[in-house]
């Protein structure tokens, strides 16, 4: 619970970057 917000906020970006990636 220490890294929590940190993982969300990097887990969100690898997603986005896939999701654009997929998506172009």
């Amino acid at each position: 619970m220490r890294v929590s917000r940190v993982q969300a906020e990097q887990n969100r970006q690898t997603v986005i970057d896939v999701a654009s990636r997929l998506f172009r």
